[in-house]
């Protein structure tokens, strides 16, 4: 009976260490889980980012440079007949999952620029495309604002 105890005691110490290296390889997995999905987010924050300038552009193109007072404007504008949608909707920040797109406005308050509010750091530091070029180094996803070109540098492109 002796016997029995004691590799009942070393399969019990078995168990243990085979439920702790278990457990490490899981937080491992999940961790890199986490930062592939961060990773996946931040590729559609560029998207999303890209659509909203896109339609800030073409609210500005119809209304002689003026740009929108609200994002809702993006989607309905009623100021125009027929009726314009530069966006079908808002979509939420891909970052934080909200509807909560921050702005940069000129100074009549409309919106000449969207950001994400969120304060984390971004993965991608570099090795952006010429459009996003300005993202690079940033300190965070507030940093990467999403605007229209300046007219003056439209002009020489053909």
């Amino acid at each position: 009976m002796a016997a029995g105890r004691r590799s009942g005691g070393y399969v019990l110490l078995s168990l243990l260490l085979a439920l702790f290296v278990l457990g490490l390889w899981l937080q491992n997995r999940l961790v890199d889980m986490a930062a592939r999905i961060r990773r996946e987010h931040e590729a559609q924050l560029l998207v999303v980012g890209d659509e909203m300038a896109l339609a800030l552009l073409g609210y500005r193109n119809t209304h002689s440079g003026l740009f929108p007072p609200t994002l809702e404007d993006l989607v309905t504008d009623k100021s125009m007949l027929p009726v314009r949608h530069y966006l079908r909707r808002i979509r939420p920040d891909p970052i934080t999952g909200k509807v909560d797109w921050a702005f940069v406005r000129d100074q009549d308050g409309r919106i000449t620029a969207v950001f994400s509010p969120s304060g984390l750091k971004p993965f991608r530091q570099d090795g952006f495309d010429p459009l996003h070029s300005a993202f690079a180094n940033k300190h965070s996803y507030s940093d990467w604002k999403f605007a229209p070109p300046d007219p003056g540098q439209q002009s020489g492109s053909n």
